[in-house]
C-alpha cells in the first residue's frame, strides 16, 4: 500500500542505516491526505576536542550531528548547565546525498578542570533533546596523562 501513495517508494523501504552504525529510528507517519508523508530520521550526536590541549589552552569543541531529516536542527553548547553563544560556529547544514544531513557546531572555549560541556540537539524526530557531555579532565587525571606521556618519552629514548 505504501507504493501505491508514497510519490518516492524508495523512502519507506531502504535500509537507513550504514555497515556499523547504530540502528536509527525512521518514523513515516501520515498527514491528513493519505499522498502525503512526514519522513523524520533521528540525528546521530558525538561530541569530541579538536585537539587534545593541556587544560587552560584554547581549544575546539566539536559537536558532530550527522544523518537526521528533515534539515530543521537546533545545537546548542552548553558550560556547566549555561549556554554558551560567544566562540560558537557552525558548518551549516550539509547534504549526506541519501535525504539526510549533517552539521558540526563548534565552540572556541579554554577547559577548566572540572567543567562540563553539553551540546543539546533538538529535532523533529525527537521526543525530547537530545545531550551528549564532556568533561574536562580533573587536575589529577590530566596530571597522570601528562606523566604517563613522560613516561613515554623516557622509554623510547632509550635502546
Amino acid at each position: 500500500a505504501l507504493r501505491e501513495v508514497c510519490p518516492r517508494p524508495e523512502l519507506g523501504t531502504g535500509d537507513w542505516r550504514q555497515k556499523g552504525s547504530q540502528p536509527r529510528r525512521l518514523t513515516l507517519s501520515s498527514s491528513l491526505t493519505p499522498s502525503t508523508f512526514s519522513l523524520q530520521v533521528e540525528p546521530t550526536v558525538t561530541v569530541y576536542p579538536a585537539k587534545t590541549q593541556p587544560l587552560q589552552h584554547h581549544n575546539l569543541l566539536v559537536c558532530s550531528v550527522n544523518g537526521f531529516y528533515p534539515g530543521h536542527i537546533e545545537v546548542r553548547w552548553l558550560r556547566n548547565g549555561q549556554e554558551e553563544e560567544a566562540g560558537v560556529v557552525s558548518t551549516g547544514l550539509i547534504r549526506n546525498g541519501d535525504w539526510t544531513f549533517q552539521t558540526m557546531v563548534m565552540l572556541e572555549t579554554v577547559p577548566q578542570s572540572g567543567e562540563v560541556y553539553t551540546c543539546q540537539v533538538e529535532h523533529p524526530s525527537l521526543t525530547s533533546p537530545v545531550t551528549v557531555e564532556w568533561r574536562a579532565p580533573s587536575g589529577s587525571a590530566q596530571m597522570q596523562d601528562a606523566e604517563w606521556s613522560r613516561e613515554l618519552r623516557a622509554g623510547a629514548a632509550l635502546p
